[in-house]
């Protein structure tokens, strides 16, 4: 049996009620080249239970479910990382939506490109749509200070996502902002070609249990160690601290509108101990917020 063109990664955690929306759109795909590699996190719902029975509905697209016990979406991801087939390898989660023409319109770059970025629409609950933001041909410092580079919005040749290690599974939160950050280095080492899509194809549901997660002031302790990171990561590249410092900053003056005064001082201090000019950046993003990593591109080219 041939091996496929792609591999198509979903890990799962007690998603029973999304589930099949998620298994729906994969099944109305285009491009029939890939495989798909179901990850079971350790359920405690019937979430296994939909995938066998999807599985059985449709015998014509390969399909294997897998288990790991290790909790967190990164451990399940790297579980199947391990287990593809497939010459690219892209991963998705369970509780969005794929356009059916999405395989299909990156399958036209396989022959020029190893990574391929394309942008991502927010649902809310209440009907509304926002689509992120994405620079096409866009730096990895514009996915620093905007995190346009989301868990749906990378697909990859699996040797790249071997390369640079797959997923950290020590981060709790934005393991695809910091697993993005390590794709792009890789690729300024100049034999990985990067594409752009030009359409926006997922639909990222925003629910209180959303694997997209919440807002940042809520979030800020899970936050931090990707940050912790990526500085490590930009210890000699002053450019991309500043923006990672940036993000600091940015959450910072969200935890202090919040009422988190103690917590949001602390991540200024530290922003600023990174970089001084977040003390000049900072009244902006308190006062205004809107727009404000568009303001420090401007302002710190």
């Amino acid at each position: 049996m041939s091996r496929p063109t792609v591999s198509l990664i979903i890990p799962f955690y007690n998603r029973e009620r999304y589930l099949q929306r998620t298994l729906q759109s994969i099944a109305a795909q285009c491009f029939a080249d890939y495989e798909l590699l179901l990850v079971d996190n350790a359920s405690t719902d019937g979430g296994a239970e939909v995938c066998r029975a999807w599985m059985q509905e449709h015998p014509e697209i390969v399909c294997e479910l897998l288990y790991c016990s290790k909790h967190g979406a990164s451990a399940a991801r790297n579980v199947a990382l391990r287990q593809a087939q497939g010459q690219f390898v892209y991963f998705f989660d369970s509780d969005d939506e794929i356009d059916p023409n999405y395989l299909h319109d990156a399958s036209t770059l396989f022959a020029k490109a190893d990574l391929i970025f394309s942008s991502s629409s927010l649902v809310f609950k209440d009907g509304r749509s926002h689509t992120r933001t994405i620079f096409r041909h866009g730096t990895l410092r514009d996915h620093v200070l905007c995190s346009m580079i989301n868990t749906q919005a990378m697909l990859a040749r699996r040797s790249l996502f071997e390369e640079v290690g797959g997923w950290d599974e020590n981060l709790p939160s934005w393991n695809d902002w910091e697993i993005a950050i390590r794709l792009f280095l890789r690729a300024e080492q100049g034999d990985v070609r990067i594409a752009w899509l030009s359409k926006t194809y997922h639909r990222i549901h925003q629910h209180p249990d959303s694997i997209t997660g919440l807002g940042w002031a809520d979030t800020a302790d899970n936050i931090e160690p990707a940050i912790d990171k990526a500085e490590k990561l930009f210890a000699y590249r002053p450019r991309e601290r500043r923006a990672a410092a940036a993000r600091r900053t940015m959450i910072a003056a969200k935890l202090l509108r919040s009422g988190r005064l103690k917590k949001g001082w602390r991540w200024l201090r530290r922003a600023c101990h990174t970089d001084w000019h977040q003390a000049l950046f900072f009244p902006y993003t308190l006062l205004v917020d809107r727009g404000s990593w568009r303001v420090f591109r401007s302002l710190f080219p």
